[in-house]
């Protein structure tokens, strides 16, 4: 049985954006009423604060939603968190996932992309909509780290999985091209996220196209 979110919460002060994501949220099936929050200070009166989805607009006002999602972050460490913008700027990205969000997606994706993205979100699995995957492998400026990092060294196995991932493989997709389990792909996935030193699947084909995988 597919697990669906208890708490899910849109922190966007556009009613007419946040309504059609309620739409795409009734076509999950997930029963939980969503429950919309307009500014950051709304955000901080909730107590406590409960584990669930968030999808937050980088722009609430003249407030940055970037400060919303740190605190998501710092008092419920295990939710799901989708930045949700009208940018697809490389660093705007950056910034968006070194917050703390494990999905970025923009306002200008279809229904079904975005029916596709949270349904990602909230199971554990990967999308990344054609514009951010398109901002991400054509900017080659320096990633902001603390220390240069080398090419990692990766087995057959990694170097295949990555190539896939560079490709948009889906797990399935990967786990059906290579004759093994969707959990040895997760595994392998793992492992290239700790040899990169990313968290999340964004900041892994970024950095893999900057030290040239690709």
């Amino acid at each position: 049985m597919i697990s669906a979110p208890e708490h899910i919460f849109i922190i966007d002060d556009h009613p007419l954006i946040a309504n059609g994501i309620i739409d795409v949220c009734k076509t999950l099936l997930w029963t939980s009423p969503p429950q919309i929050i307009t500014s950051i200070s709304s955000l901080l009166q909730i107590k406590p604060l409960p584990e669930g989805l968030y999808i937050v607009d980088l722009r609430l006002g003249e407030e940055d939603g970037r400060l919303a999602i740190q605190y998501i972050q710092k008092n419920q460490p295990e939710s799901k968190i989708m930045a949700f913008s009208s940018y697809d700027d490389p660093d705007i990205i950056q910034s968006a996932l070194h917050s703390g969000a494990h999905q970025y997606m923009i306002k200008n994706a279809s229904f079904t992309e975005m029916k596709q993205a949270l349904y990602a979100l909230w199971n554990g699995e990967d999308f990344v909509h054609p514009s951010v995957w398109k901002s991400i492998t054509q900017n080659r400026s320096p990633l902001h780290v603390a220390h240069p990092l080398d090419k990692p060294r990766l087995t057959p196995k990694e170097k295949e999985i990555l190539t896939l991932l560079l490709a948009e493989k889906t797990t399935r997709e990967i786990a059906a091209s290579l004759y093994i389990s969707e959990k040895t792909v997760e595994t392998h996935r793992t492992n290239l996220f700790a040899k990169f030193g990313v968290k999340k699947i964004v900041g892994l084909i970024k950095l893999a196209v900057e030290l040239g995988f690709r």
